[in-house]
């Protein structure tokens, strides 16, 4: 459409020049962006890979029985496993193991066929058996204190203090949570597995990490 006067081209012009229309827009910068300071952290830092469940340099065993608290077993199982450890249950017998409360408890190896010196620490939960095979089992993880670690709740202890020489072992308070005493830690409760899992995890990277 054609303008029909200088008027109304003079008024087009003002009301552009109102809104901006007359402003030059500002030049593009091709120039690289500067460098980031040699020490400084990659944005995406919290979701670097920490590795695969299940994968990492620990290894962990699990002690569990027809009178297991089956809580106990699979959470500690779960969070071990979380935390990189590759994790097994052993059992007397695999045959349709089942825990305290008539759970299935997955086990994954009889402990007439296992081979200790594959692992770096064993858990006894609430319930763990006491036969021979098993007190042998716990004492060979509580006196090789150089190389591998030993931890229970307070459930478990009952099966620890069945060892002769582990029979004072101390149990965690309420307020302490997890008791460390050399190779052997303790949690005060059930709802301490997830501590009691990272407090293995911390003193296994301290002695030996990897």
């Amino acid at each position: 459409m054609r303008l029909k006067s200088t008027a109304t081209v003079g008024a087009l012009l003002l009301a552009l020049a109102g809104c901006g229309g007359s402003r030059i827009a500002p030049a593009i910068s091709t120039a690289p962006a500067a460098a980031p300071p040699p020490h400084a952290e990659p944005a995406n830092a919290d979701l670097a890979p920490t590795g695969l469940p299940g994968m990492g340099p620990y290894s962990l065993l699990i002690l569990a029985g027809p009178e297991s608290m089956e809580l106990e077993v699979m959470g500690a199982a779960y969070a071990c496993t979380a935390l990189g450890w590759r994790t097994t249950i052993v059992a007397p017998s695999l045959g349709g193991l089942h825990g305290r409360h008539g759970l299935p408890i997955p086990g994954d190896i009889a402990l007439g066929r296992l081979v200790p010196d594959a692992y770096t620490a064993l858990i006894v939960p609430g319930g763990a058996p006491r036969d021979a095979e098993a007190l042998a089992l716990i004492a060979r993880f509580a006196r090789e204190a150089d190389t591998r670690l030993l931890a229970t709740t307070t459930a478990g202890l009952e099966s620890v203090r069945a060892v002769p020489e582990l029979a004072s072992l101390a149990a965690a308070s309420k307020d302490e949570g997890i008791h460390l005493d050399g190779n052997r830690l303790t949690a005060a409760r059930t709802g301490d597995l997830p501590a009691l899992c990272h407090a293995l995890d911390a003193v296994a990277k301290d002695r030996w990490p990897r």
